[in-house]
């Protein structure tokens, strides 16, 4: 009876050692997969815009507003075009040239075109 007990025992023990085993081997993290990071392009090397306030030192509400932007599709090829708003001279605005709005018309290849007075955007 006595080796039926330490029998019963020892196979209690394995159980407890083996189920421990498997709950410390399924709590142990799986290392996290490196993130995949995204990868930047400069394709705005054929975009060359400046945003003018109109601003005067004045200080006008409408001088603390910045630009806006819009991608549109101007000439329903399929591609994105680009069109950038600026400012507009207030009154007592210094500068020799006008704030001026832009077209850019994207030929589809990552390349960008002014396309600005064609359109008659400005």
């Amino acid at each position: 009876m006595t080796s039926a007990l330490i029998s019963r025992d020892i196979c209690l023990f394995v159980a407890l050692l083996f189920s421990w085993g498997l709950a410390v081997g399924c709590s142990q993290e799986t290392p996290a997969p490196s993130p995949v990071l995204p990868k930047f392009v400069d394709a705005a090397a054929d975009i060359h815009f400046t945003h003018v306030n109109g601003g005067s030192g004045r200080f006008y509400y409408v001088e603390t507003y910045g630009s806006g932007a819009a991608f549109i599709d101007y000439d329903r090829d399929g591609d994105e075009d680009l069109y950038l708003v600026n400012g507009a001279a207030l009154p007592g605005f210094l500068e020799r040239r006008v704030p001026q709005n832009v077209l850019y018309q994207n030929a589809g290849n990552g390349k960008f075109a002014e396309v600005t007075a064609q359109a008659g955007v400005g």
